[in-house]
């Protein structure tokens, strides 16, 4: 409104690196307050926004793509034909899921919802190495029909494989935006 002094929504982003078998598949996700957090009077209020239409998610997805493949041409990371074939691919790995909503007194849901976004690599509990067949088996969370429940490896193989799961160095793997974004004259 006319009388805010600043407005802003809350954004964290949680990079990571990994897919469900111990790949590497590097995406993001995102927790996003519905709305704005503004001081109106020197108090601090929240303002809802509405729940984006399908349309709308989908157009977000569209310009996402768009920018990404932008900044790879520019980086160099792809040839502007790998950029071509990307963009004239219907599923091209660009996705936004944002039907997952967590109510402003749900606690729990926001907590569960976070270490889900926090959660590492590989659940040591669905881990198991075998010292005398030097093998490593894994049973991911999520298979598609027909894939095996328990994955193997030689440990030489798995060592190799998660290796490429550890950020380079410095990488911050959580980021804060928005009404949290350190900068922010709301943080406080």
């Amino acid at each position: 409104g006319a009388d805010a002094d600043s407005a802003a929504p809350v954004l964290l982003e949680f990079l990571q690196r990994f897919g469900s078998k111990a790949n590497l598949h590097v995406h993001v996700h995102a927790v996003l307050s519905d709305g704005c957090f503004l001081v109106r009077r020197g108090a601090l209020v929240f303002e809802p926004a509405a729940a984006p239409t399908s349309d709308e998610v989908e157009a977000m997805v569209v310009q996402i793509k768009r920018r990404v493949i932008r900044r790879f041409l520019r980086l160099g990371a792809i040839t502007p034909e790998i950029a071509a074939e990307i963009m004239a691919r219907e599923h091209s790995g660009f996705s936004l899921h944002a039907a997952t909503c967590v109510a402003a007194d749900d606690r729990e849901g926001l907590k569960r919802l976070l270490q889900y976004c926090t959660r590492p690599a590989i659940a040591l509990k669905r881990m198991q190495y075998l010292p005398d067949k030097e093998l490593v088996r894994y049973a991911p969370l999520k298979t598609q029909p027909g894939e095996p429940v328990v994955v193997e490896w030689h440990a030489l193989e798995f060592l190799s494989r998660f290796s490429k799961l550890v950020p380079p160095p410095w990488l911050n793997l959580v980021r804060y935006a928005g009404a949290l974004g350190p900068r922010s004259p709301l943080r406080p």
